[in-house]
This record gives C-alpha cells, structure tokens and sequence, in this order.
C-alpha cells in the first residue's frame, strides 16, 4: 500500500492516483480482515494434517499429505477473495482503492508464501514437537472428527519373549 499510494509506484498502471498517504485506520483493518480469513484457512489445513498424523504418517508425510489434500479448495478460496478484493481497487473512492490493493496482496501472500513455504517449513522444522501438549493445558477435551485413530504399532520390546 505504501508503494503504490505514497510513492506513487504502479499508481498510473492500476488507473489510482497517488494519494500521498494512507488512510490512518487502514493498515489496522487490512491487518484485522486478513487475520480472520488466513486463520479459517490455516485451521482447514493444519486439522487435515494433524488427521493425517494421527491416522499413522510420520509427521513429514501428514504435512504432504495435509498440503496436497487442502491445495485445491485454499487455492480457490484465495483466488476469489484476491479477485473481489481486486474490484474494490478499480473503486473511484481511494479508500476503497487502498483496502482492495491492501487486501488483494496480503491475501495473496498469505495464501502462497505463508500456507506453501513457512507453514510446511515450520512444521518439519518442529516435526513431532508440533503435537506437544504442556502438562498445564492438558485438561482440555481432545477432540476428533468421528475417527478412530489408528493405533501405532510399536517396537517389540528387547528380551521379550525369554
């Protein structure tokens, strides 16, 4: 928003004029609005790998797995929110014009760096690490999607059997 309403970069290309600044509440709603619809999505694709997880993969896997099975609806849903977000920037208001670039980039930032590089990075950096529970919040209830969860096998103890 910066670069194209304060120092005019790109102002004449998207049909805005430079305004010299930004609206003094803008960044504040940009930043309220896009944590709201990234965290709907970032729950959607961190509950199908923690389910993938918790089916028997191996927490790499389950990140795969989860970022493969989510690709397509969070894709979509960001691509419709970028393109509506997008019309509010061809709006002659220049408050409207900076929430729609605002929003438009922010979404698709988030939807491309932040859910396919630092989301999966992040969590294999943490690998089984992201499934600790600290003993204080332990009381909270588990909840599940109505599966079962797959039992691991474990390995056989040594000296077993004698």
């Amino acid at each position: 928003m910066t670069a194209v309403f304060q120092h005019g970069w790109g102002a004449e290309l998207l049909g805005m004029e430079p305004a010299g600044a930004i609206e003094s509440w803008m960044p504040l709603f940009v930043l309220v609005i896009l944590f709201g619809l990234s965290m709907d999505y970032h729950v959607f694709v961190v509950s199908r790998i923690r389910e993938a997880h918790e089916r028997g993969l191996a927490t790499r896997d389950a990140i795969r797995e989860g970022i493969r099975t989510t690709a397509g609806s969070v894709t979509g849903a960001a691509t419709i929110m970028v393109a509506v977000f997008a019309v509010f920037a061809l709006l002659r208001m220049q408050d409207m014009q900076q929430m729609g670039v605002g929003l438009a980039v922010a979404v698709l930032v988030d939807a491309t760096l932040v859910r396919m590089v630092l989301l999966p990075s992040v969590m294999a950096l943490l690998g089984e690490r992201n499934w600790y529970l600290p003993r204080a919040l332990r009381w909270l209830p588990s909840i599940d999607h109505g599966e079962e969860p797959v039992e691991r096998p474990r390995p056989p103890l040594v000296g077993a059997g004698r």
